[in-house]
């Protein structure tokens, strides 16, 4: 790395060669302005979006869905029980875990669920959570649908608007109002 001279601070050392076409960092940034030039280097940014448990519970990475189970269970969001009951019989053993474990913390009640049953004994304690939680008064649990292949999108959250052109959509459909 060589020095370089700022106009906008103390000499520092260059990161990287700047892009095609410009001699420095330096030169870029007084061609584009300082907010962009921002905007240019923060483009490669790795900082990850915060877990959101209505649609990254259903996400394909099992990281993601154990990402939102814990946000979940920091939140002591209950209305995601339903879907950490489905997620009891995640295809992630560490997915499991936490589901169950999330399960016992937020509701007290503990079946004796164990992540590293075969699949047939995790879906009759997925069964026995569903009717334990339905006889609290909460409805039934729906079971929901399991983690989508990668590339494609995860559902939309239960409760938010259909977009135009989408389900729930009918081509010029009057509302109430004039047409």
């Amino acid at each position: 790395m060589r020095e370089v001279s700022n106009p906008f601070g103390p000499a520092r050392r260059a990161p990287r060669a700047a892009p095609r076409g410009f001699r420095s960092w330096v030169a870029l940034r007084q061609v584009v302005g300082p907010l962009a030039f921002g905007a240019i280097v923060g483009c490669g940014s790795t900082t990850p979006r915060p877990a959101v448990p209505d649609v990254d519970l259903h996400h394909p990475s099992a990281t993601r869905r154990l990402e939102a189970v814990t946000v979940t269970a920091k939140q002591r969001d209950l209305a995601q029980v339903p879907t950490l009951i489905d997620r009891l019989d995640d295809e992630d053993p560490a997915v499991r875990l936490m589901a169950g474990s999330t399960l016992v913390s937020l509701t007290g009640h503990d079946t004796g669920y164990r992540p590293y049953a075969s699949s047939e004994e995790r879906q009759r304690q997925q069964a026995t959570w569903r009717a334990w939680w339905s006889s609290q008064g909460h409805g039934a649990a729906p079971a929901a649908p399991s983690p989508s292949p990668a590339g494609t999108r995860a559902p939309t959250p239960v409760g938010s608007a259909p977009r135009a052109g989408g389900a729930g959509y009918t081509q010029g459909a009057t509302h109430g109002g004039p047409p």
